[in-house]
């Protein structure tokens, strides 16, 4: 039983390595080579860092998150945000955009929202589950 639990921790970490390292070469690409679309843009920034913190919430708070590992999260999603937004600086035909880190705290904090909302969900029709009575089996006769 504590063998399945490390396997599922490391896949969950995992899971987050990986994604994170998709957002970073995402966002490092040379500036032409991706569409320059502004809307496109600031929707995929939305999006990117929903998973971010949605899987930062999943490695780091799976059995019950809290304010502090909510609040830590938001911090590590939000420094990152503005960290990659500056090294964008150093990438050909990139640059830095307010608008784009804005575009990561939205998606940031839907992202832990939506972890909240269905951790919560899944605790309850777990317990729910775990919770209900017995049926009564009577022998035939």
């Amino acid at each position: 039983m504590e063998q399945n639990r490390n396997v599922l921790k490391w896949i969950r970490y995992g899971v987050l390595f990986a994604y994170w390292m998709v957002i970073f070469a995402g966002t490092h690409v040379p500036g032409r080579a991706i569409s320059s679309d502004l809307a496109n843009d600031k929707l995929l920034h939305f999006l990117a860092f929903s998973g971010l913190s949605f899987l930062l919430a999943w490695v780091l708070t799976p059995c019950r998150p809290t304010r502090t590992a909510m609040g830590a999260i938001l911090l590590v999603a939000l420094l990152y945000g503005a960290l990659d937004e500056l090294t964008q600086l150093f990438v050909p035909r990139r640059n830095a955009d307010i608008y784009d880190w804005f575009a990561d705290v939205g998606g940031t904090i839907f992202g832990l929202l939506a972890y909240l909302v269905s951790w919560t969900l899944a605790n309850e029709v777990c317990g729910s589950l775990l919770h209900t009575t017995p049926i009564a089996v009577t022998p035939e006769e």
